[in-house]
């Protein structure tokens, strides 16, 4: 009983001081901007920068994402360019604010899978 004892005891110190590392690593002042993500959906394309919609129904926002030619921009996983991107397309971008994003990726929804039970 006191091995058991011993092992929770463990396992619980174990499990909290990695979930303050975690915290403390998401929120350490200075981490780079790089691997933040927003989603939203385009607005438009214009020379180098991409309107994005971004935020809640009641409160959306736009937002300028600026590009250059070290942008990734991807749709469906394939490499794609700044002007394949169109308006309603959903997006999530990654890269530094105000800097040049370093990936845009088209999100696309997969379709739901028909069903072949005939409709009530």
């Amino acid at each position: 009983m006191k091995a058991f004892t011993m092992m929770v005891i463990v396992g619980l110190m174990l499990g909290f001081s990695s979930l303050a590392l975690a915290k403390e690593h998401g929120s350490k002042p200075g981490a780079s901007d790089a691997h933040k993500g927003l989603m939203g959906t385009v607005v438009s394309v214009t020379g180098t920068d991409v309107v994005i919609k971004t935020g809640k129904k009641d409160a959306t926002v736009e937002k300028t994402i600026k590009t250059d030619d070290k942008t990734l921009i991807t749709i469906n996983h394939v490499s794609a360019k700044l002007a394949d991107l169109t308006a309603g397309q959903h997006v999530k971008v990654l890269g530094a604010d105000p800097g040049p994003a370093t990936e845009i990726d088209v999100v696309v929804a997969h379709p739901k899978p028909k069903s072949d039970k005939p409709a009530k």
